[in-house]
């Protein structure tokens, strides 16, 4: 029996992989290990992945990929967290339905490690109300509602640790910047009739 690379992992390295699990877990996303698991490029670290279908048959890998926060710095540029994937055209072709119409966004915005766990949550929550979720982890308050107003978000969703405590969610309208306290249970029929209006 081949070794696994799971005896062999960096105590970073498996941090890393114990918080992926962890995030994947909190959101419901079925999934299994795979020790065997292997991308054919050395640059690649920390956790690879594959995306199947179950209606495909044997050829059932949809997508693959994996973390390579590495590659840059070795082709001479920065220091630079990264992740890449590789996908069958013809294989999402075949997944694929008809487009749905292009739906009114919303912006969540998570302010700390723990708002942004809870935001992962919140966003598989609204989308399973078919409500589209744009998720920016990245930059102040102030330049991650400028992303938000680029990407024609009509509301941005604020979370920190007062929101997280209290569950509620900071709601500001970026259509009219109203802005007020909403509870978590109330957002989804709060965001529809926003977006209805």
């Amino acid at each position: 029996m081949p070794p696994q690379l799971a005896q062999y992992l960096t105590p970073d390295s498996q941090k890393f992989f114990d918080h992926v699990l962890e995030g994947i877990t909190a959101l419901n996303i079925p999934f299994k290990l795979n020790p065997y698991l292997v991308r054919g490029l050395d640059y690649y670290g920390h956790t690879a992945f594959e995306f199947k279908a179950s209606n495909l048959g044997a050829q059932s890998t949809v997508l693959a990929g994996g973390r390579y926060d590495g590659l840059s710095e070795q082709m001479g540029g920065p220091s630079l967290p990264s992740v890449g994937w590789a996908a069958g055209i013809e294989r999402l072709v075949m997944l694929s339905t008809q487009p749905s119409e292009k739906k009114e966004c919303v912006a969540i915005i998570p302010m700390g490690q723990a708002a942004e766990d809870y935001a992962w949550r919140l966003a598989e929550k609204l989308r399973d109300e078919e409500i589209s979720i744009h998720l920016d982890f990245e930059g102040s308050l102030k330049s991650r509602m400028k992303k938000a107003d680029k990407k024609e978000a009509i509301a941005a969703l604020i979370v920190g640790d007062e929101e997280i405590k209290s569950q509620k969610v900071t709601f500001k309208n970026l259509v009219t910047g109203d802005q007020s306290l909403i509870e978590v249970d109330d957002i989804a029929l709060f965001l529809k009739s926003i977006g209805s209006s």
